[in-house]
């Protein structure tokens, strides 16, 4: 489906107006500047009014539990509320903001990696009082038509600043009247699809990329238990799907053996979260060839009730299997700088399981290596910034007279 100035319309129908789309942005950007407080009051009233019953049926669409449904309800209300939001605009783009003006128009190449990324790249993009233009991600989306449809039924005004186009990523032609129109183009992606997106950008038009990063936690030997279920929480609430997900743990020791003991220890922690878990047959297979070629391979395995994780001799830093299932290596502090620098543009969170008073010590190591957030055992949390950076203020120009 795609959606235009707040209707849903056909292919057909979305690219006879794609044809006059330039009228269409002139007219708007013609207007007085989109008053970043209708867009703060129509976020505050829609997740102030959010409940897990009004969306229940897409939900189970999505097979996401009632309790982990809650839960993204309430991020969604901390992180989109007037005080959140205020409170954001403040920090990224400070107090006075007279001299701040939006870039235009920003197209928006999103992921499929995450149920709502889409919506909330849009979001950014009306906080900076941008016009949108969103080609939604390959994987089949059910869920940016009917929020963004919802934020428009509470501020209509915000319907004639978002264009949403559904087409594959094949087709280049597409993409590319789109880029013509764009000030900036915002990539969500790997390697790949950022690559190919700065062979096509023109030099005009700004790139602003938002890769794929790999996430993991290093864990102290002197962890204390009660830190395991929350990591183990967050693997299988996560599915290691985001790049905040954690794909393989790290260990503080030199000692394959101490490495093998954390396994021991963490397993049943991740096997009881994994247990509450349901896979399809497909995901199920996967996991089962994985962990079996893992095993032909010589590394040493631990199997639980839906999950895996591997006990690898070597420090690389790896993407994950998935679906619970993860590595686990042995990296002493001394290492980690020498190990993990060289993949210092690819990191992004480490879930920092460690005695208190450590804990400033191994985090400012990490960030040396290129690691942008240090959590505890919920990597998935909140960050101020997009991989280090402050994202809204990328999506603006300071104009002086």
């Amino acid at each position: 489906m795609n959606l235009i100035n707040g209707k849903i319309v056909d292919d057909t129908a979305a690219w006879q107006i794609e044809s006059d789309l330039y009228p269409r942005i002139c007219e708007t950007l013609s207007k007085p500047k989109l008053d970043v407080n209708t867009v703060i009051s129509a976020c505050d009233e829609f997740v102030s009014g959010l409940t897990f019953d009004q969306y229940a049926a897409l939900f189970e669409q999505l097979g996401i539990t009632r309790e982990a449904a809650e839960a993204y309800i309430l991020r969604g209300k901390n992180e989109f509320g007037k005080e959140a939001l205020c409170e954001r605009l403040s920090r990224e783009l400070g107090e006075n903001r007279e001299n701040i003006h939006p870039l235009g128009v920003l197209l928006h190449i999103a992921a499929g990696n995450a149920d709502g990324l889409p919506v909330f790249s849009v979001l950014e993009g009306l906080l900076t009082g941008n016009i949108n233009l969103l080609k939604l991600p390959s994987a089949v989306d059910v869920v940016t038509i009917p929020l963004l449809l919802r934020l428009f039924e509470i501020a209509p005004c915000l319907a004639e600043y978002v264009y949403v186009f559904d087409f594959s990523s094949k087709e280049i032609t597409k993409t590319e009247s789109l880029i013509q129109y764009a000030d900036g183009v915002i990539v969500w992606g790997g390697d790949a699809a950022v690559s190919a997106f700065r062979r096509t950008v023109p030099p005009n038009v700004k790139l602003i990329e938002w890769g794929h990063k790999v996430s993991f936690a290093y864990v102290s030997k002197a962890v204390q238990e009660e830190e395991l279920p929350l990591l183990a929480e967050h693997i299988a609430k996560t599915d290691g799907l985001l790049c905040s997900s954690c794909q393989g743990v790290y260990v503080d020791t030199e000692d394959l053996a101490s490495a093998a003991d954390f396994c021991e220890r963490f397993l049943p922690y991740l096997s009881k979260c994994a247990a509450e878990k349901s896979y399809g047959v497909g995901i199920t297979a996967h996991r089962t060839l994985y962990l079996e070629n893992e095993r032909l391979e010589g590394n040493r395995i631990w199997r639980g009730e839906n999950c895996g994780i591997t006990l690898r001799p070597d420090t690389a830093l790896d993407s994950g299997a998935g679906f619970c299932c993860i590595w686990v290596k042995a990296l002493p502090k001394e290492q980690i700088l020498p190990v993990l620098k060289p993949y210092r543009n690819r990191l992004q969170t480490v879930g920092l399981l460690c005695p208190p008073e450590r804990r400033e010590e191994l985090a400012e190591l990490l960030f040396t290596a290129g690691a942008t957030s240090v959590t505890h055992g919920d990597m998935s949390q909140s960050t101020l910034a997009h991989d280090g950076e402050y994202s809204l203020r990328r999506y603006v120009r300071i104009c002086t007279m």
